[in-house]
């Protein structure tokens, strides 16, 4: 609007221009501020409807870590992530194994997605709403079967894929990467496959 006034100085009186009495300071001001909550209100609303997708690990509580009743009287041990959503709703969402050290043709199969927690085998992607920091959905990663007081066997890692599911890893201990497919993805994350420190049961760590 200065411009517009200069301007009109400019062409109506000539050179050099006669600067009004008094510039219109209000009306500036008002539209400088307009544009600025414009703006603001953008932004706030796009950070409110794009999805914000994060891995969340709490080796401490459930259903991060889930026993229940397996075969022949064993164990089934369920090592769990959750993903968080602190934006919009996220479609068609999935946990990948990413990469997997070491690799194994007979039960490794980097690309593949892990089980949703609760659903049937060969979903392989759900729909996360927002959630806060906190997660509502969860994905399975490993489980292990192991009968009281004695060292678990079976390891393996829990895949949507009902043909891929449950094969057992032969090593001792692993380095997963699990990555988030989806609109508002985030960074891959890494994890440990190890022992306690008991030599028992096999569990979860996040790097």
């Amino acid at each position: 609007m200065v411009i517009t006034v200069l301007w009109s100085a400019v062409t109506t009186v000539g050179w050099p221009p006669q600067i009004p009495d008094a510039v219109p300071w209000t009306g500036i001001l008002f539209g400088g501020f307009a544009f600025i909550s414009f703006v603001s209100l953008f932004w706030e609303n796009l950070r409110l409807t794009t999805p914000s997708l994060a891995i969340v690990y709490k080796p401490d509580s459930s259903p991060y870590v889930f026993d229940k009743q397996g075969v022949d009287g064993k164990t089934l041990r369920i090592h769990r992530i959750g993903v968080s959503n602190t934006g919009g709703t996220a479609s068609d969402v999935s946990v990948k194994l990413h990469k997997c050290e070491p690799a194994d043709l007979t039960a490794v199969y980097p690309g593949h997605e892990l089980m949703p927690m609760g659903h049937p085998h060969d979903i392989l992607a759900v729909t996360i709403h927002k959630s806060g920091p906190e997660p509502l959905v969860f994905f399975d990663v490993i489980g292990q079967l192991f009968l009281p007081g004695q060292a678990s066997e079976h390891l393996h890692i829990r895949y949507a894929a009902k043909g891929l599911y449950a094969r057992p890893l032969p090593h001792e201990a692993y380095r997963l990467t699990l990555a988030i497919h989806g609109e508002g993805s985030s960074e891959p994350v890494d994890f440990v496959v190890e022992r306690d420190t008991h030599g028992l049961q096999w569990i979860l760590r996040r790097l």
